[in-house]
């Protein structure tokens, strides 16, 4: 069982996921992990696990990175790119449905991404296809989610 309540700052960000009615009262977080990644560093393709409910919201600060959704395939690899998020310094990113149960998703490690004709967000990321964006030289990862209690 969990026995912590998250931190007063990330508690204040869930609240506003809520208001915001990103989230249901019944699917509000209450787990984060903090993940710090280097440069061009990867974040390999994986599913989440069944310890988490079936939706995570991601919060990216610190640099940019390009993330790639997968069909997963029968043996649990990745077959076909599905589509690209560009993750925008400051930018949320919420997985669910499909996207969180059916598909695979990870970062790959390079310095510089290349926005490609599968990046479903462009607009509200700034960037165009084609558009190469490098990597700052540290980025961070809130997730969010929801441990399912044993």
């Amino acid at each position: 069982d969990i026995v912590e309540s998250l931190p007063a700052p990330l508690a204040s960000l869930v609240k506003r996921m809520e208001a915001c009615g990103l989230l249901r009262t019944d699917q509000l977080p209450n787990h984060c992990l903090v993940n710090s990644y280097a440069g061009g560093a990867p974040c390999s393709v994986h599913q989440d696990g069944p310890l988490y409910s079936d939706h995570v919201v991601t919060i990216t600060l610190g640099g940019p990175a390009l993330i790639e959704f997968f069909h997963c395939t029968a043996d649990g690899s990745a077959g076909d790119k599905v589509v690209e998020v560009m993750l925008q310094p400051g930018c949320m990113l919420m997985a669910a449905g499909p996207a969180y149960s059916d598909q695979l998703h990870g970062i790959p490690a390079r310095d510089v991404d290349v926005v490609g004709p599968l990046c479903c967000n462009c607009a509200a990321a700034g960037v165009a296809v084609g558009q190469a964006v490098p990597r700052a030289e540290r980025r961070l990862s809130l997730v969010f989610v929801q441990k399912r209690r044993c």
